[in-house]
Formats: C-alpha cells, structure tokens, sequence
C-alpha cells in the first residue's frame, strides 16, 4: 500500500485533515496549507491560527489525510 501523500511543487492550496495529536493541532482538525518563500504554512480551522510544518508530515499518510490541491 502507497503510504505517501503526493505533494506538487506548485499549488494554490492544498486542503487536509490531521490524523494524530501535534502541539498545534488535534485529530479531524481541518488544515489549509499555503507555500511561501518560507515553507509551508498551515492555518487550523478550528483554532483560526497559522504555523509553520514540515512537508514531510505532510507526505506522511499516516499522519496528514491529503483532501484536496488547488493548482
């Protein structure tokens, strides 16, 4: 089984849901993923806040349910 999310170099937004605990967010949080010059920036639709992740969490099936990418 394919235990990695496809992440493109370019998009506009990439839509997700969190699988496990984090310090920023907890499982089923709904998280919008922006790139920019500094990395990947995710704003939680629960807590309305925005922090920085790394891209590998993201590629991660396990840990990030990759929703949907808007190129």
């Amino acid at each position: 089984m394919n235990m990695n999310n496809r992440i493109p170099r370019k998009f506009n937004r990439i839509t997700g849901k969190m699988l496990i605990n984090t310090s920023t967010d907890k499982i089923n949080d709904m998280l919008y993923i922006y790139k920019n010059d500094y990395g990947y920036l995710t704003l939680n639709t629960r807590t309305k806040k925005y922090a920085y992740c790394f891209v590998n969490m993201l590629r991660n099936a396990e840990i990030f349910e990759l929703i949907e990418v808007e190129v």
